[in-house]
């Protein structure tokens, strides 16, 4: 059971600056602070316990913004990786939320992404991306460059990963 003031933040309106319209994706940041991709609001929020701490993003295409923010990660050093769903790529931030990188674009090749919707960072700094429409998974380099990937369109039936 959540405590009633954290229970708030949880709600469909967007009357205030810090209710979440609905949040999509979490991550604990190495200093156990909750983050929490903000998707009808295009944010990212940032919490200790049922404190906002901070938030970040708006709504567009360049950087720092977020056209339905899904997955999100952080890495062992407070880097935050965000799936930027309709823009079709991932943004990385440092821990105060400034925009250190972006890569991906709208595709089917290659470091190419078709709605990014779930998103890991292994330890050794590898990035896995979760992609909804490419029926894959698609794992990147700590620079952004793809590695490779698993999947592809089709059906069960064929063994592939549908979606």
């Amino acid at each position: 059971m959540l405590p009633i003031a954290f229970e708030n933040l949880f709600r469909s309106d967007h009357e205030s600056s810090e209710q979440l319209s609905p949040p999509s994706g979490f991550a604990f940041s190495p200093q156990g602070h909750f983050v929490i991709t903000d998707d009808f609001n295009h944010r990212i929020q940032i919490y200790d316990g049922d404190k906002q701490l901070g938030s970040f993003g708006e709504k567009g295409k360049g950087n720092g913004q977020f056209h339905y923010p899904k997955g999100i990660a952080i890495d062992k050093h407070g880097n935050i990786y965000v799936a930027d769903s309709w823009n079709h790529r991932v943004q990385k931030f440092d821990p105060q939320g400034n925009h250190q990188q972006t890569f991906g674009s709208y595709g089917e090749g290659k470091g190419e992404l078709n709605e990014p919707y779930d998103i890991m960072v292994e330890n050794c700094g590898r990035i896995l991306v979760v992609e909804r429409y490419n029926h894959r998974l698609q794992w990147f380099s700590p620079e952004g460059n793809s590695l490779g990937w698993i999947g592809q369109r089709g059906t069960v039936l064929e063994e592939h990963l549908a979606y």
